[in-house]
């Protein structure tokens, strides 16, 4: 029998692209570089298999994880062809296209604020069903968030002399995947993780299950003690190999087919959005994500309510590009997570261990925080159970907490004019938390009491309501009680901080070309903009 004892001192990574190349630049940071050697870090990747990456959105947490990683944040605004992101602006989800004048909302960054610890929307709704709503704002969202007035404005979220990563107003990045991938590449293996460009043809195990070595196709084999499977919808360790039980999503989340396709800007453009665009669609939705030198377009879609040839012409239809001169990317996805992500000394990263779609931008995030959980529970080459037990209980409620957010975005929809939209308003399968948050959020708003310590609460779910005008029923008794006072301080606070912003925030495309002229971060800026100069 194997012996497995002593510590972790070589890691096996399978598949590059995003998943595989940020865990080894993650993992090489934490546990020694180049010079210390710490812990050897092995990354097999084949050439010939593309990423599934396209133009990608993410959540505010990367910008926690690339400084953490020692990414100096101008090098990757340019090298990844980077956009600054806001929020995620969702069209024609709530009705169907031009049944109403206004049928767009936003979900944008940031918390909401609290008065005499009383959530803003106790306010709000308490003066809206009195009929008195003056002074605040019609719309929720723009009456305690200052980032719908910033994308409005095309406004960038810090200014040139904001350091790495500080911020003015919450913000994340909208990327090129693949570039974002020969990023980290690099990075990792100037720390000196060790690249092996090949194709793996064969797994060994011992007598217990364990992974001994991958043989590659050149005929070299891989010994290591711990191995991360990165290999993407294929996952080819944890399912092909270790056999791990699937556990899919299909009955909640119907869309399991994508088309992607880019559109470069047919000049500079003067405006550019600082937000992803989530539009509803016949069968599902279609990002857009502006990148610096390209509109990156996708439909994510059911195979049983349109077929791939329709949903590209549809997604062409909507981009403007009838003719078909930009290329198309057809991608098959099946949604679920893996029973548990750690087996033994294999733990999958990324689409091997599950996917979710990207409608709220998640798939980095769960990269991300299956990376902060491995640091957590990092373990001898004997993995005890305990260990890989709590690693998977957490993942387990990070994909699933997930789930039921982007379930909830269509379960409100008061949409019923296609099969698809009213399959989803009817026919979705929800788990019991969110069934009971449902019934809960009948007679109050969401707080941070109804949700585990995950990415998506309080503030996420309150946006949404608001954009669904989906409140509480009835008489509240809480908004009865609550004195408007501290309520209109917070909201005043805001105006005042918005109308700040407006004044003082650069444009976003401006930013972005000062950047791309060589400007970095914290430092005076030379750009000509009067709006970079006034805003430093």
């Amino acid at each position: 029998m194997t012996t497995r004892s002593g510590p972790v001192r070589h890691i096996a990574v399978l598949g590059g692209g995003t998943a595989g190349w940020l865990s080894a630049a993650y993992l090489s940071n934490i546990f020694g570089s180049k010079t210390t050697q710490q812990l050897r870090i092995t990354l097999v990747e084949s050439e010939d298999i593309g990423t599934v990456g396209v133009g990608e959105a993410t959540i505010p947490s990367l910008r926690t994880t690339l400084r953490q990683i020692g990414a100096d944040e101008r090098d990757f605004l340019v090298a990844c062809n980077c956009s600054f992101k806001l929020g995620i602006k969702f069209v024609d989800w709530h009705h169907p296209p031009g049944t109403v004048a206004n049928n767009s909302f936003m979900n944008p960054f940031g918390i909401l604020p609290f008065a005499n610890d009383v959530e803003a929307a106790s306010y709000w709704l308490k003066r809206r069903r009195e009929g008195n709503l003056a002074p605040f704002k019609e719309d929720f969202t723009e009456s305690f968030a200052v980032h719908p007035a910033l994308c409005d404005a095309f406004k960038a979220p810090k200014g040139p002399n904001t350091p790495n990563y500080d911020r003015v107003a919450a913000y994340a990045y909208h990327m090129d995947a693949k570039l974002f991938g020969r990023f980290l590449r690099d990075m990792a293996m100037q720390r000196g993780v060790e690249r092996i460009v090949d194709r793996m043809v064969e797994v060994e195990q011992d007598e217990e299950g364990y992974i001994e070595r991958l043989k590659l196709e050149s005929g070299q084999e891989i010994e290591a003690d711990l191995y991360l499977d990165c290999s993407g919808f294929r996952s080819l360790l944890l399912d092909k190999t270790l056999g791990e039980p699937f556990h899919s999503f299909r009955e909640s989340l119907l869309c399991d087919r994508a088309v992607a396709i880019s559109k470069p800007w047919p000049a500079a453009p003067t405006k550019l959005p600082p937000y992803t665009q989530a539009t509803a669609m016949k069968a599902g939705w279609t990002w857009s994500i502006p990148l610096y030198t390209r509109f990156a377009h996708g439909y994510v879609y059911s195979s049983n309510h349109t077929t791939p040839e329709e949903a590209e012409r549809e997604l062409r239809q909507f981009m403007g590009d009838e003719e078909g001169a930009n290329p198309a990317l057809h991608i098959k996805m099946r949604t679920g997570r893996h029973e548990r992500l750690w087996v033994k000394n294999c733990i999958a990263m990324g689409l091997a261990g599950g996917f979710i779609e990207p409608l709220e931008s998640t798939g980095i995030y769960i990269v991300e925080a299956g990376l902060r959980e491995l640091s957590h529970y990092f373990p001898d080459r004997s993995c005890k159970p305990s260990l890989q037990e709590r690693y998977n209980a957490h993942m387990a409620r990070v994909y699933d907490s997930t789930r039921d957010f982007i379930v909830y975005h269509y379960c409100m929809t008061a949409r019923e004019d296609t099969a698809f939209w009213r399959d989803n308003k009817y026919g979705l399968k929800r788990s019991e938390e969110l069934e009971r948050n449902l019934a809960l959020w009948r007679h109050k708003v969401p707080t941070h009491l109804d949700f585990p310590p995950e990415v998506f609460s309080i503030n996420h779910y309150t946006f949404l309501m608001a954009g669904h005008d989906s409140w509480p029923e009835g008489d509240w008794p809480k908004a009865q009680l609550i004195d408007d006072e501290a309520g209109l301080y917070a909201f005043e606070q805001i105006g005042k901080l918005r109308d700040k912003l407006l004044r003082e925030l650069p444009d976003h495309y401006e930013l972005l070309s000062a950047l791309h002229a060589g400007q970095r971060f914290g430092t005076p800026t030379s750009a000509p903009a009067a709006a970079l100069r006034k805003a430093s």
